[in-house]
């Protein structure tokens, strides 16, 4: 079979950036991650969840629709 993508996904600290960094290095792949330490809501949401949460997953959401384009770019090439 022939993938074009690989999605790794995991509890926090389960080494699933070491492992996407490995896969993209092993398949010469290009290596996206979701960087939730730029999301502004994320203290917020951990100080009080039912009022943070829609803004902090919408911020997630609009860094998803980002990462997708440039896997369109990429796809275009």
């Amino acid at each position: 079979m022939d993938y074009q993508y690989i999605v790794v996904e995991g509890s926090i600290g389960s080494g699933k950036s070491a492992l996407a960094r490995r896969l993209a290095e092993y398949f010469d792949a290009l290596y996206l991650t979701e960087s939730p330490e730029t999301n502004p809501f994320l203290d917020l949401f951990y100080q009080n969840a039912a009022n943070h949460g829609l803004a902090t997953e919408l911020y997630f959401l609009l860094r998803r629709t980002e990462t997708l384009n440039l896997i369109a770019a990429a796809d275009e090439i």
